[in-house]
This record gives structure tokens, sequence and C-alpha cells, in this order.
């Protein structure tokens, strides 16, 4: 049976993704379909949400779930969602949606100094300290959605060894690679 862990932050003031999990959970339960089994992983708020989440996967690496998806603040804002409802039933009844991000995230780009929506943001040089080498494409132009909220498979996350998350926690840690770059970087991993 497939698994897929929801990794988000835990202060959701009315508990309404934990309360929508669990009913969908319960109407999945009563289903003759095989369905995926969920896994949800509260962390507690951070501002980095990039660093809860690359703790989550050193913790978690040896025995990792077949999909992992991340979410951050406001899961909704900039997805192609107009409700958590509508998010939660899509992600229950057919969670391959979420494999390719333009089918449920709105994208946007900016080039290797973070215009034009953060001008002068070390995109370029973040991306360097963090997979070496130079720009993802020849046209220093990245593909990113805000929030960073990503839904990865097991095979990809493990497609880059152990100690390049180590190495990552540590950029992020010391604040070599910022949280704004991060977010613009998150879909290379």
């Amino acid at each position: 049976m497939t698994t897929i862990a929801i990794v988000y932050p835990s202060h959701d003031e009315n508990n309404t993704l934990k309360q929508l999990f669990e009913k969908h959970s319960l109407l999945q339960k009563n289903k003759k379909e095989i369905y995926p089994q969920f896994l949800l992983v509260p962390v507690e708020k951070n501002e980095n949400y990039f660093s809860v989440w690359v703790n989550y996967i050193i913790d978690t690496y040896a025995h990792l779930p077949d999909f992992v998806l991340f979410l951050a603040d406001d899961p909704i804002k900039y997805s192609k969602f107009n409700s958590l409802e509508e998010f939660m039933t899509t992600l229950f009844n057919d969670p391959t949606v979420f494999i390719d991000k333009t089918k449920w995230l709105t994208t946007v780009k900016c080039n290797g100094q973070g215009f034009p929506h953060h001008p002068n943001l070390p995109v370029k040089e973040s991306y360097q300290k963090v997979f070496g080498g130079s720009q993802p494409n020849d046209q220093d132009v990245y593909d990113f959605v805000h929030g960073g909220q990503a839904f990865f498979s097991q095979k990809r996350i493990l497609s880059r060894p152990f100690p390049f998350y180590s190495q990552l926690k540590t950029l992020l840690q010391t604040e070599q690679v910022d949280k704004h770059s991060m977010e613009r970087l998150w879909h290379y991993i």
C-alpha cells in the first residue's frame, strides 16, 4: 500500500487541516477500494519551513514514505484549489494530481537575482551553494511556487544522498541560504 506523509505547520489555529484529514481518513476506510495510507505529520512553527522540511527528510531518510507532501502556513493561498476541503478531497481521491506541481500550484519565474518578485535576491549564488555547479538551465530562469509547497516521491528525495540534506541543513541553519532563495530552489531537489 502506498504511504503519503503530509508535513504541515502544527499551529493551524482551528485544527481545520487535522479535522478534514480525520474526516477523509474515515470516509476512505469505509470504501472497499484500496487507497493510500496517509500520515499526518505536524511540525512546530518555524520561520523557515525549509529547515523543518529538511529535518523531516533527515529524520526519516532511512524509512521515508512513498510520497511526502510539504505544506506551508496557508496551503490554499497559492494553489489552484478554492478551499481546504477541495484540496483534501482531491488529495484523498487522486493523489497523483499532486505529482505535477503545475496541476495544483501556481508557478512563477524569476532570474538569478530574484527579479521580478524579489529584486537582488541571491538565487544564483544560493543555487551554487546548495547544488554545486551552475544554474539549472541556460537561461538563468528559475521556476518556483510561492511558499515552496511540494509533493515529492521517495525516489526523488533519495536521488540525493543523505550528506546532501545534512549540508543543506547546515546552509539553512547558518543562513548561508535564506528562505526566500530556498523557496525558488526547493523544486530542484
